[in-house]
Parts: C-alpha cells; structure tokens; sequence
C-alpha cells in the first residue's frame, strides 16, 4: 500500500516488482539446430512514459478523510415578532421536527453524521442550551430523507408523508432548543462528527465530491403544560385628560373574549411622561378563562383590577397604561391545537376614579 501525498502515491521497490507468464516466439535469419538442453534468457525491459510516474484515475480502498465543515448558523430572533420576544416565554410543543433532505448522489460511500445543536441568546444575562443528535448513517448514490423529532411516536410533518425509507431518530429533549425561544442555533459538526464509513469504494481522483442538503424545522401548533407567551401594548397618551384631577384609587374593566385554549392574565402599569414606571401605583391582576378553540363561541370574561394610590396626586403625572397580556396553558392540560384564526379580544375597556376625587376646574 502506498501513502498519498499532495495527490501522488510513492509506491515502494518492493510493490513494483512485474510478474509475468505466457508463450515467447522468436525467428531467426539462419539455420540452426536445437538441441536437448539448450535454452534462451529472455530480458524483458518495462518502461513507463513520464519518467517512471503513473497515472491513478481511480483508486479502490476504505478511505478516512478529515472532514471539519464549517455550519451557518439558524437565525432566530430576525424572524421573531416581538410579543415572542420577551424573557417569560416558553414554547412547549408536543413533537417539534427536524428534517434534512440530503442529496449523496455523486457520493460513492456512505457517510455516517452526527451534530450537536446550541440554542443561543446573546446580552448580560444570555445563556445557551445544547441538544446533540445521534449518529446516523447517509446512504451514498442516493437522496436521503432524514428526520429527528421530539417525544413522540413519529415525526411531525405537514408537508410531506413520512417515507418507508426514511431515517427516523426520535431526540427527547430536542425541544429544548426552542423552550427560551433564542437568538440562533449554531451547528456544530466538527470533532469526527462526519466521517465516511468504514466500508469499500472507489473514488476518482481530481474529483471534488460533495453533498447537498435542505432542511425544514417544523413546529405543531400544540401547546402542552407550561406553554406561556407574553403580548405587551400601551394606550395613548392620557395625561391631558388626568393632569386636572387627584384620586385615591383607580378601576379598570373589561370583558375578555377568547378562542384560544390558554388561559389569560392580564397586569397594568401606569407609566409617566418620560415612560417609567410609577411604583405608587400597583394594580391587581385580572384573569380570563380558557377560549375553547377554532369554530366554538369566543369564551367571555369580566375583568376588573384595581389600583389605590398612596398620593392622590400620583394621578397627574399619568401619561399612560401599559398592559400585557399573558397566555398560560393550564397545568395538566392535554395538547391543545393552535390556529390563525383564534383571536383574544379586550372589548369594553373603561377606567373610572375612586374614592375621593378631586378636580381642578382653574
């Protein structure tokens, strides 16, 4: 066996050594007679053009290459709006699924494949959560479908039917990547995670081989126990119309109407001029019932939450609410499907003073 080096193979005296069998001929210009005992040496000269070098157009063995690749990594936060944003969310999903589509045509070998997945959020207080996906092996000549999903008996996909020969790897933990929604997944592949496979192939040489892969990420609109979300809004400026009065409390009521199967929370927060939050202020919460899902009758709730202020005149410097609304699937709830078309709606929003109300009239 000879090693190759900068694409040649230097091959030792030893493993160029030429056998040969066969029948010679030979004629001759004059007579003679042979006779028992006699014989010829024949010298046979074996010469190759280029100076001795040869020529490898393909080569049969089992190979054992580096390969390190270098993995973009998935953006998160770009494609996320920003209700989705907020450090209290939690998406907890049924059967989340990743799905590669893996072109080995031109490969003449398999390759087995492994990687590990690092949820990341950047900032003081980010953090990183990793998941590694178990080897599997990619079949050469061939496309390859290849899936890996959460704790569930098969793959999630809305797009295609799971294929007969598709590789399945089930990854219990797999949605943890997306539980603290990050700002990107990296991908790491490196380490050995992709090598050929220890088995014979024939390859040609000055050929680049390469594989093409797609992939899909796909994540059931099901939400299971600790699903929580976060949608946070303000109202207009109130100031002018607040400036004029002193209380000593405030109540703000509405009615909540819901389809979706999360149960709601809403707080309030009155903010000042210069948008910071006033701490003499501090309401109660309110909550609403479940909604019952696509094509049942919104679920309706009244909502009251109240407010004592320790200085009544805490009120003039309001300049506005901010609210936020805060989705929950219930503990032990079973997974509840999610659409476009369920909705929450706060109708019916007023805001009256309390107790003992002052108005300047000057």
């Amino acid at each position: 066996h000879g090693t190759p080096r900068d694409g040649k193979i230097t091959l030792d005296k030893s493993m160029t050594r030429v056998a040969m069998s066969g029948t010679a001929c030979f004629s001759s210009k004059s007579k003679f007679t042979m006779r028992e005992g006699d014989y010829a040496d024949i010298e046979l000269d074996i010469k190759f053009p280029g100076d001795g070098n040869i020529v490898v157009d393909s080569i049969r063995g089992i190979f054992d290459p580096s390969i390190s690749p270098n993995v973009d990594p998935i953006n998160i936060s770009s494609e996320l709006p920003d209700f989705l944003k907020d450090e209290s969310t939690r998406i907890k999903v049924s059967n989340p699924t990743l799905k590669f589509n893996v072109d080995m045509g031109s490969l003449p070998t398999s390759v087995n494949v492994s990687a590990t997945l690092t949820s990341v959020k950047d900032g003081r207080q980010g953090w990183q959560q990793s998941v590694g996906l178990p080897q599997v092996t990619v079949k050469g000549g061939r496309t390859n479908t290849i899936y890996y999903h959460g704790n569930s008996s098969k793959p999630y996909d809305p797009q295609d039917k799971v294929g007969t020969d598709a590789i399945i790897q089930r990854v219990d933990n797999l949605g943890s990547l997306i539980e603290r929604l990050p700002d990107r997944i990296e991908v790491d592949m490196k380490g050995g995670k992709v090598a050929l496979a220890q088995q014979e192939a024939t390859v040609t040489t000055g050929r680049a081989y390469r594989a093409k892969a797609r992939y899909s990420v796909y994540v059931p609109l099901e939400v299971e126990d600790g699903f929580t979300i976060l949608y946070k809004d303000s109202t207009e400026s109130l100031g002018d119309d607040l400036e004029d009065y002193t209380a000593e409390g405030l109540e703000l009521s509405a009615v909540a109407e819901s389809t979706i199967p999360l149960g709601l929370e809403l707080t309030i927060e009155a903010r000042d001029r210069n948008n910071r939050p006033m701490p003499g202020i501090v309401f109660t919460k309110g909550e609403a019932k479940a909604g019952q899902g696509e094509g049942k009758a919104p679920e309706k709730s009244e909502m009251t939450m109240k407010a004592s202020l320790g200085n009544p005149k805490d009120l003039q410097r309001v300049d506005h609410f901010v609210f936020a609304v805060k989705a929950v699937s219930a503990k032990g709830s079973q997974a509840q499907p999610l659409s476009s078309k369920q909705y929450i709606r706060l109708a019916d929003i007023r805001l009256r003073l309390k107790g003992k109300v002052t108005a300047d009239l000057n």
